[in-house]
């Protein structure tokens, strides 16, 4: 049984900006963290790009207007199509889905087209390959490094060769040559340190995991029986406690059902404790059969389980208690080849106006007490002018 909490409709909004981020980078957080690479990437080509304007100024590189802007468009084109691919989910179909070697491969694609025009600019503009490896340092070890290292020591290569064969003015082979030397001594460097980081990413990530399946088994053990798996005392006394609040402001009945299961000392005696934690497993679970989303049940010490039925009046409920006393009876118990059947007992009891939770299970306890009294096996409702029972025989 959940309850949500109810978000006040007047609350304070988001700034603008971030609610068109939130648009552009939609609702599924890991698609936004990779949507959100992409506008990085995009915003560090703009620099990039921006640098390459001042340089043109100067008369610095071989642009032109037309190159300049089929620089531009080469940009807008693949972050386009990786944001829309990203966007759409089609990325989820790749093996890799954050489509990171591909990114970063068109970028190589961007750096090479740059640096054929850059000219007297091209040692600045080698800094482009600074950003590649920043955004390789996300997710690709050092393999992974390595590789990208060729392939961009594979691409100034070649840019150095039709600078070569163009007869480019000023061009300087022993230049250009020291420049690759300086690259290709760098790359072995930010493979090595970026794998490590990518390493200790991962093991950051690893106990991250540990720490909230920790977390998530402290919450259960808080709320949860190890044996039954069914909810616990304390979480069914705060349940009732909740619904005796509402009950008092919208009257809505509410009803509880203590069920017992008879002689179980004698089947620990008989069978063993293993067998008794069998029957207390599989009565558990036929109890559960058939309830609503809005009950809760829960082992409430020993062999005792408290039964919660939203919206339940006395009748209403005795029919249920019958039914759940009359499937367990029913019910053969196996364990390790030994075959035995058990019963139970329960008492029921509705909520009164004005009454505690602690009044409601002592009468709840009461009609228990009778029903044991009477032969066992059977349902006993409270009746609704029943005085608590003693401080010492009143909560078991």
């Amino acid at each position: 049984m959940r309850h949500q909490q109810q978000v006040p409709a007047g609350g304070p909004q988001p700034a603008l900006w971030m609610r068109v981020l939130a648009l552009i980078e939609g609702p599924d957080p890991m698609q936004a963290t990779t949507i959100r690479r992409v506008l990085m990437a995009f915003a560090s080509y703009l620099v990039c790009y921006l640098f390459v304007l001042v340089c043109y100024a100067l008369g610095m590189t071989r642009f032109d207007g037309w190159k300049l802007l089929f620089l531009f468009s080469l940009i807008v084109g693949f972050c386009g199509v990786f944001y829309g691919v990203i966007r759409s989910g089609l990325n989820r179909r790749f093996r890799e889905p954050s489509l990171l070697f591909p990114q970063l491969f068109a970028s190589l694609v961007i750096i090479m087209y740059g640096l054929n025009f850059a000219h007297q600019a091209r040692v600045a503009m080698m800094l482009s390959y600074l950003f590649a490896y920043m955004f390789g340092l996300f997710q690709l070890d050092t393999r992974g490094l390595m590789r990208f290292g060729v392939l961009a020591l594979a691409s100034y290569a070649y840019i150095i060769v039709l600078a070569w064969l163009r007869n480019e003015p000023g061009f300087s082979a022993r230049q250009e040559f020291l420049q690759w030397l300086a690259l290709a001594f760098m790359t072995p460097w930010f493979a090595m340190m970026g794998g490590a980081i990518v390493h200790l990413r991962r093991r950051l990530q690893a106990k991250n995991a540990q720490l909230r399946a920790a977390m998530a088994r402290i919450q259960l053990l808080a709320t949860h029986d190890e044996v039954t798996g069914s909810f616990n005392r304390h979480y069914i006394r705060d349940v009732l406690e909740r619904e005796a609040a509402n009950a008092g402001r919208n009257g809505a009945p509410f009803s509880v059902c203590l069920i017992d299961i008879d002689f179980f000392k004698h089947v620990n005696d008989a069978h063993g404790h293993p067998a008794g934690d069998h029957v207390l497993v599989r009565v558990a679970k036929i109890a559960q059969q058939g309830l609503r989303a809005g009950d809760c049940f829960a082992r409430y010490g020993g062999e005792e389980f408290l039964l919660y039925l939203s919206g339940t009046t006395l009748e209403v409920a005795t029919v249920c208690a019958e039914r759940i006393r009359g499937a367990i009876a029913q019910a053969e118990m196996a364990y390790e080849g030994k075959r035995f059947g058990v019963t139970v007992s329960i008492g029921v009891a509705e909520h009164r106006a004005g009454e505690t939770v602690k009044q409601m299970i002592e009468r709840a306890d009461k009609a228990l007490y009778r029903a044991n009294k009477e032969g066992r096996d059977r349902v006993q409702a409270a009746t609704p002018d029943a005085a608590p029972l003693q401080p010492e025989t009143a909560l078991r």
